[in-house]
């Protein structure tokens, strides 16, 4: 069973958040502090948040160590642009400049002080120490496009480069020009896309004047990634590296495990701690990544999955490595989305935010000390603020009852028996299933293997698993073969025809699209999605279909669906519909659509924990589900409890129940689990008493639970001591429905019932 709780090395202490205010770009300087743009300005921390001079308008928009003199910054002005120093013995405005900073500014500062400002521009701008700004502007003679081999013509020069709009290729973007310092000259390189302008490899400005570095060997390609040694670099093209002598002028290939299904330029980061670590790209438009690792013997696979946005114009990755005090080596990577993983035990450990931290956008990760024998990792991200987590520190107590892993993408489903199947991040296919109490592998046999990737969306019916590949891979007509696997056993399908025939059209008319779209199966069994021409599409039990526009459900025009669609506690379909900018939930009852009652969210009452706080998602059995500085909290029908505490999480797309009663939450890259309760309550009701029209009945050993007289709606109600108390009802027969609840508002799935005659 993948190891899912917090990585070993890690306390689990409560990890203190510092601030919420978001972090664009950090870096940290020889003496373990950390300095970073936070709201528009440069702050400096070392226990707290220090914010420093600046500009008196404007925003900071990049930040670079200066050495030992602490950072450079740079800012947009009004009037352009300014450059910063900031440090123990030097502070204040370095230059000022008329023109704007280049659109994705980078800083880099030699030795001797001189700050190159570099972006998406032609524009390499030099700052000496003494405040004098030098600009070169690159020739664009210099410049390739690889696959479209289109030579630039730049008529004019502008913040954002060598732009232009040209009638049959449209418009094509300069590549991002970067700079390191070795051997006494600066080195210029450039990152882009296959159809952007980009330096060939590198261009080295030595005493004046700039040289194209070429020799035989070196790809004609986008360059994703340089990793400087004293004198050579690692270069990534084609997906492959290459290892450039400076001093030579020779290139030698160097040895990289094959990357199977992969587009050129997969290799986007590099980073050197005491080993060499290589993130890739694991195909085109594919989230995660694979991430290899040279102990000095050559690349090997250290992880495949990497979660997050792992893709051609994600930002780089946030990379920091230390060693513990046994002299034993640990690093944290995180892509721009997260998770956080941790290498330095026998296999990769996904760090688990148990103690509330929530991340969407991790700009850097940092070692710091905070006192002789205390270590923290420091993460800043862009939405949430700063964290920190005590590291080297031994596990006191494990956080039970919570299970988090990646997903490629939304490619997942459900069997009727509530086990979750998901396509695992590599090749070839796997098949991974949650049963409840472990992650089961079911890898297909050979020929299969070969046959598929994970770029495939799968499907569940009554008995068997469906997996349908992408159908831009180059199939023919026909369509996609399609694997199923049931039994234990797996089976193809030569073509899409055949898969339907024996089967699949039963399961779902939406074989072969992308896993963008989630499919809600109703107590009918009908199956319906959004499909990608904008519709809600259903596929009967008797092989019919039917499909509303989001104009249709509502009878207005200027509509859209809002979400994909869910079932609500009775199991019947239903949508929420952006019209004329109001959010409606619209539920279909087998014969019509129908706005429902609570189009909203219940007002929760107050003194609650999740007051006020937004809504993430609403679960299959309605509940509603929110995260809040205390925690993870369920709220049902205008009550609110904490499901979770210390955990905060967004972006939750779905929630609903395994097999094994657990609470699973679906969000946009990973599965959480909690699986501190996995049995329902149960209803065991006493006798009624009366007394005039109020009824009094145990619900024995329940908080709450819920009652529907006569059929109507499903009403929540605190329990006093156990007792359910009805009043106000009229004289005559009463058939009541009774489901205890218990603290976490789960319902019994077997209502109890019984009728009453009030006199």
């Amino acid at each position: 069973m993948l190891a899912l709780v917090l990585c070993s090395v890690l306390a689990q202490a409560p990890v203190s958040r510092i601030d919420q205010r978001p972090i664009t770009s950090a870096v940290q300087t020889d003496d373990g502090a950390i300095w970073a743009i936070r709201d528009g300005k440069v702050a400096r921390f070392d226990d707290g948040w220090r914010a420093l001079d600046g500009p008196t308008t404007g925003e900071a928009v990049g930040v670079s160590v200066d050495g030992e003199r602490g950072v450079v910054a740079l800012w947009k002005t009004r009037e352009g642009s300014e450059l910063w120093r900031h440090g123990q013995k030097e502070s204040g405005r370095v230059a000022t400049m008329p023109t704007p900073p280049p659109g994705e500014p980078s800083l880099t500062v030699q030795r001797d002080g001189a700050v190159w400002i570099t972006g998406a521009t032609r524009r390499l701008i030099s700052i000496a120490r003494s405040g004098t700004v030098t600009t070169s502007v690159l020739d664009p003679a210099w410049l390739v496009m690889p696959e479209a081999k289109v030579k630039p013509v730049c008529r004019a020069l502008s913040a954002n480069g060598c732009c232009e709009t040209d009638a049959s290729a449209g418009q094509v973007y300069c590549g991002r020009v970067q700079a390191f310092e070795r051997n006494g000259s600066m080195w210029f390189w450039s990152t882009g896309s296959s159809n952007s302008y980009v330096l060939p490899g590198l261009l080295q400005l030595s005493k004046g004047t700039f040289t194209p570095w070429s020799s035989p060997g070196l790809p004609d390609a986008v360059t994703r990634a340089v990793l400087p040694f004293e004198r050579h670099v690692l270069l990534s093209a084609q997906s492959a590296l290459y290892r450039l002598d400076l001093v030579r002028r020779t290139v030698t290939p160097e040895p990289f495990p094959p990357l199977k299904d992969q587009t050129p330029q997969d290799i986007l980061s590099l980073h050197r701690s005491g080993a060499t670590w290589a993130l890739a790209q694991r195909g085109f438009r594919q989230r995660e990544g694979q991430l290899f690792r040279d102990d000095g013997a050559g690349f090997h696979l250290v992880l495949d999955g990497v979660g997050g946005q792992v893709g051609l114009f994600a930002r780089h990755a946030a990379f920091v490595s230390a060693k513990a005090p046994d002299g034993v080596e640990h690093a944290w990577l995180a892509t721009q989305e997260g998770p956080l993983w941790h290498f330095g035990g026998a296999t990769p450990e996904l760090v688990d935010w148990a103690a509330g931290l929530a991340t969407a956008d991790i700009t850097g990760l940092f070692i710091s000390r905070v006192a002789a024998k205390r270590t923290v990792l420091l993460v800043t991200d862009r939405s949430q603020g700063t964290f920190r987590m005590p590291v080297f520190e031994p596990i006191t107590r494990p956080i039970p009852g919570l299970l988090r892993f990646p997903l490629q993408g939304r490619a997942f489903t459900w069997s009727a028996d509530d086990r979750l199947f998901w396509l695992e991040g590599v090749e070839p296919l796997a098949l991974k299933e949650w049963t409840g109490v472990a992650i089961e592998v079911r890898r297909p046999p050979s020929p299969l293997r070969d046959a598929f990737t994970s770029a495939s969306t799968i499907i569940a019916d009554e008995d068997d698993v469906w997996v349908v590949p992408q159908p831009s891979r180059g199939f023919s007509d026909q369509g996609p073969a399609v694997a199923r696997f049931g039994k234990g056993t797996w089976t193809i399908h030569a073509n899409a025809g055949a898969a339907l025939s024996a089967g699949l059209d039963r399961a779902t008319p939406f074989h072969g699209l992308d896993a963008d779209a989630l499919i809600a199966v109703t107590k009918d069994g009908m199956r319906c999605m959004k499909d990608p021409n904008g519709k809600l599409t259903c596929a009967l039990r008797d092989g019919t279909r039917r499909s509303w526009t989001a104009a249709e459900i509502t009878g207005g025009p200027s509509s859209s669906f809002w979400t994909a669609p869910t079932v609500d506690a009775e199991g019947q379909l239903r949508v929420q519909v952006n019209h004329l900018g109001r959010n409606m939930l619209w539920t279909w009852n087998g014969t019509k659509w129908s706005a429902s009652p609570d189009t909203s969210l219940p007002p929760l009452p107050s003194g609650v924990a999740c007051k006020g706080a937004p809504g993430l998602a609403q679960g299959v059995d309605g509940r509603e589900w929110f995260s809040t500085r205390e925690g993870l909290m369920v709220g049902r029908n205008g009550v609110c409890r904490l499901r979770r505490a210390g955990v905060a999480l967004d972006g939750i797309v779905t929630a609903r129940f395994d097999s094994k009663h657990h609470d699973v939450l679906v969000r946009a890259d990973e599965v959480v689990v909690l699986v501190d309760a996995d049995r329902f309550p149960e209803t065991t009701l006493g006798a009624p008493q009366q007394e005039g029209a109020k009824l009094m009945l145990e619900v024995k050993g329940a908080p709450v639970a819920e009652v529907r007289v006569d059929g109507a709606r499903w009403n929540l109600v605190e329990l006093k001591n156990s007792t359910l108390e009805l009043n106000g009802l009229a004289k005559g027969s009463h058939h009541l429905e009774v489901r205890a609840a218990d603290d976490q508002l789960r319902v019994d799935t077997t209502p109890a019932s019984l009728d009453v005659v009030v006199r």
